[in-house]
């Protein structure tokens, strides 16, 4: 440090010198004496001071007014380094405090700057940028500067022109347009948004904009042509605005386009689907297809009908409408869906024989149709339940190398194994058990496939669950001679020998077991600060909590030396600007460097991680986190999803978080649910975020759609359905979301797969496929019988995660009792999740 303040002394001497012409001095000895190690020591001592203020401006918040901020942040706003994000936070400040004008001002200084940035600056990433360009436009919008706002649009480099942002541009010049008072070219402009069937924030951006006006023009649609008032009519059934949306549609009809009218009578069909109204939905379907004759949408129509008449338990009429369908068009794409659905109408009348020929007839006819792994897989099950193990065999062997059979794999080798056992032939059995727990190791059905080879061997030494882990489905303990299940350290280096025994890694063999897991890590991590966090490592490490002095100089003098080298990346200052605090700053940088090569893509994951853990954003996390086990499984093999057993717990708890806790266990205790179930539940349904909203309205944690909302709470006693605002509220989602499953549980006699089912694809189908299991009371045979592959993966994923966060979170779980507040026991990683940050997303709806 000595050394450093004597050469910052020579330096201003120097340049002293050389302003009053004493001494003349190249510009490149300057250069030169900067490049030093002292002159990096110094800057990397300014940078953390600059990148201190910073933080400490962005953790005060609202405490700071905006003249504070404006006195903190003007040093910095000429400090190369760090002037860039000094901008975006006084700008943000500007923006939060109505002050549209200076707002624009500084974002479009961020821009400007950006447009000359050197590798000296630390600026920001395209992400970011292309986020100021945006933040400038809206802020002129809202200050009436309408040329500014159009010149920046123009101005936008086409670098930042991602699918995304051309929609976003789109809706901003929509923007210039109404607020300029041409009314008809906003509305072709709203229009064509709608009609391109833009991402969710931007169409319904536009479709409210759109329903402004027309509230204003009743005439609104005439101006429009077929196609802009059909995909009109579209984003107003996408926001479950079905009246609105037939409207519109009956406009298109009484129009003289066919092309149109047919496809807006099809849609008039699913927007009484949509409000659950089967036999108008039918009626409208079958008026479609009448309409279109021969071509169109013809073929798609009646598949419709034929699905809305079995639903209104219309089965006569359905069957009639698919064998019109594949009889009048046995070319179309829907065809073989006619064929299928007969089979399934049989199979619901136990007609056993009628439905194996149908489905039979959908192979021989159809041999290349995405159905024929489905129709195997049906024709197994009932042969497999009408005592015929021999034609059952026959028809799940093929099952996966089938067109569409691989959504049936885990189904087809499990009852594979059950079908060997019925016919006898217990060797096959034992090993098709064995072969299925290697194949499909984190499984539904893996617990079921243990318990089947340990009671058909006759060996408690067979890898049955034995641990609470095991059970849950996670332990890698099933080599094809069996595996003690003791748990010592021998067998634990064989256990993961097995694991990896299909994986090209020479070094396993003959390795100790600290030797083994030297080489494990060092194929999955890319360099040694990773290594150690993603073998060892804590979820505090990984989101680099308490980092040191020391370790913050040792980044800021890394960043400073790799950007006098030119070798400066987005992945360097991420790392500097996560440590200093600065979480949203370094998430932008780590996600700019998502795209580079394999070992800084997986730096960049894990960053990425710790960034969205740091500010609490649960969604984002988890993301981050299946994508980090997606790229540490392809290291090895591509597209191989690791088996569970093989990631660090840390990891484990990062896929699996406890959020908003309180709230969702404490109201899972109230209506007598396992809370791992409950919050198995809200993982799959929102990722823990609380303003999750689906394109049917479903709302909240635990996407609730507002009718059963309002069903539930009248149960309850309320006084007044739930507005819709309150859905995202997490005890008031907690509430409902709870009450409603304990009904299903309650309605299904205490089974949660039944219930889950029901749950995703609606009460009384879970009540009818009760009808197609042979054996309902056992729970694998009834979710393997669910025809609905998106519930029946929906339900397996629920019931494994369940497991997993009965495992992960037992102590915690069983901590919370009535009465009790929630727990926050220390060194719970889980416990850092309770109650994050609101943060925006939406998911698919099931029915959809």
């Amino acid at each position: 440090m000595r050394r450093g303040v004597e050469l910052a002394c020579l330096l201003v001497a120097v340049f002293a010198l050389v302003s009053l012409g004493r001494a003349p001095i190249a510009s490149g000895e300057v250069e030169a004496a900067l490049a030093t190690p002292e002159s990096q020591s110094a800057r990397a001592e300014t940078l953390l001071g600059h990148l201190a203020v910073l933080s400490a401006v962005h953790a005060e918040g609202n405490a700071l007014t905006v003249p504070d901020v404006e006195n903190r942040l003007a040093p910095l706003l000429t400090a190369p380094l760090v002037s860039q994000h000094a901008r975006w936070e006084l700008a943000g400040r500007y923006r939060d405090a109505g002050d549209p004008a200076r707002a624009a001002a500084a974002y479009a200084a961020i821009v400007e700057a950006a447009s000359g940035t050197t590798p000296a600056v630390m600026g920001p990433g395209d992400a970011r940028l292309a986020e100021a360009y945006f933040a400038a436009i809206d802020a002129w919008l809202a200050a009436g500067e309408l040329a500014r706002a159009d010149a920046a649009l123009a101005a936008m480099p086409v670098r930042l022109h991602s699918a995304a942002a051309g929609q976003r541009l789109a809706l901003r010049r929509a923007e210039v347009l109404r607020l300029r008072g041409d009314a008809r070219g906003a509305t072709r402009a709203y229009a064509a948004i709608l009609a391109a069937e833009s991402q969710d924030g931007v169409a319904a951006a536009a479709l409210a904009r759109l329903d402004e006006l027309d509230a204003a023009n009743p005439r609104t649609a005439s101006d429009l042509g077929p196609e802009e008032v059909y995909g009109w009519a579209a984003a107003r059934h996408r926001s479950g605005n079905q009246a609105g949306a037939r409207t519109l549609l009956h406009h298109v009809i009484a129009g003289p386009h066919k092309r149109w009218r047919d496809q807006a009578m099809y849609l008039l069909g699913r927007t009484h689907q949509r409000d659950e109204s089967w036999l108008e939905a039918a009626a409208a379907f079958r008026r479609a297809a009448a309409a279109a004759g021969r071509s169109g949408v013809a073929p798609q129509s009646l598949l419709q009908a034929g699905r809305c008449l079995v639903i209104a338990g219309k089965l006569n009429e359905a069957r009639d409408a698919y064998r019109q369908l594949y009889r009048a068009f046995p070319r179309s794409d829907h065809a073989p869906a006619a064929l299928f659905d007969i089979g399934s109408i049989y199979e619901r009348r136990n007609n056993t024989k009628s439905a194996v020929q149908a489905y039979a007839s959908l192979i021989r006819r159809y041999p290349r149709a995405r159905q024929v792994g489905a129709s195997r897989w049906e024709i197994g099950k009932l042969r497999l339940r009408s005592g015929d193990p021999g034609g059952a065999v026959a028809a799940l062997e093929k099952v996966e190398g089938s067109p569409g059979g691989d959504r049936f794999a885990e189904e087809a080798d499990f009852f594979l194994a059950a079908a060997y056992e019925q016919a006898g032939d217990l060797a096959a059995a034992i090993e098709a058990n064995r072969v299925f727990l290697e194949r499909h190791p984190n499984s539904y059905y893996a617990d079921a496939a243990r318990s089947a080879l340990q009671r058909l061997t006759a060996d408690p030494t067979a890898p049955a669950a034995t641990t609470a882990r095991e059970a849950a489905g996670t332990r890698v303990q099933w080599a094809r001679e069996g595996l003690a299940p003791s748990g010592t350290s021998a067998e634990t280096l064989d256990a993961l020998r097995t694991a990896l025994a299909a994986y090209p890694l020479a070094e396993i063999a003959g390795a100790s077991e600290r030797e083994l897991g030297d080489a494990i890590r060092r194929r999955m991590a890319a360099d040694a600060l990773w290594a150690e966090v993603l073998s060892a490592g804590s979820a505090a490490e990984v989101a680099g909590v308490g980092a040191s002095r020391e370790r913050l100089t040792a980044l800021a003098l890394a960043w400073v030396s790799a950007t006098d080298s030119g070798a400066a990346t987005p992945l360097h200052r991420g790392r500097l600007l996560l440590a200093a605090g600065l979480a949203e700053e370094a998430a932008s940088e780590f996600a700019a460097s998502r795209a580079t090569a394999a070992p800084e893509r997986l730096d960049a994951l894990a960053g990425l991680l710790a960034a969205a853990r740091a500010t609490g954003n649960l969604r984002r996390s988890i993301q981050a986190a299946e994508r980090l086990r997606e790229l540490l499984g392809s290291r090895f093999s591509p597209r191989l999803e690791l088996p569970v057993a093989l990631l660090p717990d840390w990891l484990l708890r990062e896929l699996y978080p406890l959020g908003y806790a309180e709230e969702i266990i404490g109201a899972a205790v109230a209506r007598e649910l396992p809370p791992e179930l409950v919050l198995a539940l809200v993982h799959q349904e929102s990722r823990f975020d609380p303003t999750a909203q689906s394109p049917a309205a479903a709302r909240g944690l635990f996407q609730i759609i507002p009718a059963t909302a309002a069903a539930v709470a009248s149960d309850l006693g309320a006084a007044a359905p739930p507005g819709t605002s309150d859905l995202f509220q997490p005890p008031v989602a907690a509430r409902l979301g709870t009450a409603y499953l304990a009904s299903l549980v309650k309605r299904f006699n205490g089974s949660p797969e039944r219930a889950l089912a029901g749950y995703n694809g609606g009460p009384d189908n879970a009540a009818s496929w009760l009808d197609r299991c042979a054996c309902p009371e056992r729970a694998v045979e009834y979710v393997a019988s669910i025809p609905f592959s998106e519930t029946r993966t929906y339900v397996k994923l629920v019931m494994l995660r369940s497991r997993l966060y009965a495992w992960l979170y037992g102590e915690t779980l069983a901590a919370f009792r009535p009465g009790k507040p929630a727990p926050t026991p220390a060194g719970d990683a889980g416990s850092e999740n309770v109650s994050p940050t609101p943060t925006a997303g939406a998911r698919t709806d099931p029915g959809s």
